[in-house]
């Protein structure tokens, strides 16, 4: 209960977000403010990435959060290299879907409970793609899984879904290696003799082999693959690939060139980008990019909104011989000001925000009539918007 406490005050702190059920479930897992702070990240945040709850106990044990190499401090480049030299380890192909978790577990009169879920909701009518889910793999597996939970009714189920309802950028490549609406396993852990355990890659193939469903591709760390990940960046027709460290289960996600080249084209496109940029502005749009490159898409759309702001919409290179009025006006001449021909409404907006010791470019990301015009701008000027695509591409080649 002490836990589910501490996972509730995280929700009031807008760290994690919760879903309920009718039945009295709830589901934790990270927010995406929680994300994009980089300074919130702790063992709870990190361990409740689909947290079940049932009755205010922990029911189930998800992975914790995965990140990129390098996206913070334990998962920096030689850290992870001097960990490759010291500690058994697994590499596995990074599959490309969404995660769906199946947790199973005996509840206080000790009859079994199953809940299908992803990493942050539960079923509910208005939840089509995990309705679709559950379709699909109770279709395929459900056999499998009654046999599973003979031997392992308090167990929590990995799967990555690559499914027709839900076609991410390798979908085709992933097909091909898994088969049509495939959900693979990924990891696998049990709950016995009061305590979780995490199934090792022949575990996790085991399972696999009694559900029927494909596991991961795993890759023996005598093979040139595993030796150092610098040429993985390189590599076509996948996502990428996760090192798995066997002795406490961290992971860490290494994606590749082709797989940023794709979701660009896919999710990160200018015209793309500018739409929810115009729709949302602020923190709000921020929140609809995907995670790993938020940061530096925000960086370069906010330098080009300034700068076009100052060139174009303001044109403050046309009124340097106003700023006169960088001090607090008298009426008179706030009404001098405004009956002014010789510049436009914008700018004189602006001089009277500057007398007023006032910075209206702050507030520009705030104004809907601003970044509407700022989109019709780009959309219209080949010269900016190949800028802006050009700078944007920069980010995948970068990472």
């Amino acid at each position: 209960m002490e836990q589910r406490n501490r996972a509730l005050r995280a929700v009031y702190d807008g760290l994690l977000n919760v879903s309920r059920d009718e039945v009295g479930h709830e589901l934790f897992c990270y927010s995406r403010e929680c994300f994009l702070s980089r300074t919130n990240w702790n063992e709870l945040t990190k361990s409740h990435r689909g947290a079940l709850y049932k009755n205010g106990r922990p029911v189930n044990k998800p992975f914790r959060k995965i990140f990129n190499i390098d996206e913070v401090e334990e998962t920096e480049r030689d850290k992870i290299l001097k960990r490759m030299e010291s500690e058994p380890y697994s590499v596995m192909h990074k599959a490309n879907g969404h995660l769906f978790i199946v947790s199973s577990y005996l509840d206080e009169d000790f009859e079994q409970q199953l809940v299908m879920h992803t990493k942050g909701s539960l079923m509910n009518p208005e939840n089509d793609l995990l309705y679709d889910d559950i379709q699909v793999f109770s279709g395929l597996y459900s056999k499998g899984l009654v046999n599973f939970l003979k031997a392992f009714p308090n167990a929590t189920l990995m799967f990555e879904a690559v499914v027709a309802h839900d076609k991410h950028s390798m979908y085709d490549h992933d097909k091909e290696r898994y088969g049509e609406n495939a959900f693979v396993l990924l990891g696998v852990n049990v709950f016995e003799h009061n305590e979780w355990h995490e199934l090792e890659p022949e575990g996790v193939k085991n399972v696999s082999k009694v559900l029927g469903c494909p596991h991961v591709d795993f890759f023996s760390t005598s093979e040139d693959l595993s030796k150092t990940f610098d040429a993985w960046y390189d590599h076509k027709n996948t996502e990428g690939y996760v090192i798995w460290f066997l002795n406490d289960g961290f992971r860490v996600k290494i994606k590749t060139k082709e797989y940023w080249a794709n979701r660009f084209k896919k999710d990160l496109s200018v015209e793309r980008i500018l739409s929810m940029f115009k729709a949302k502005g602020d923190s709000k749009f921020q929140l609809k990019l995907p995670e790993e490159v938020s940061d530096d898409i925000i960086e370069i759309i906010d330098e080009a909104y300034r700068t076009w702001w100052s060139l174009h919409w303001i044109e403050a290179h046309k009124i340097s011989d106003f700023f006169e009025y960088d001090k607090e006006l008298s009426d008179e001449e706030r009404k001098e000001l405004f009956t002014r021909t010789d510049i436009t409404i914008q700018q004189k907006q602006f001089l009277l925000a500057i007398s007023e010791n006032k910075n209206p470019i702050d507030e520009i990301w705030k104004s809907k009539k601003i970044r509407n015009a700022f989109y019709d701008f780009v959309m219209n000027d080949n010269e900016y918007y190949h800028m802006l695509e050009t700078q944007l591409m920069e980010i995948v080649d970068s990472i």
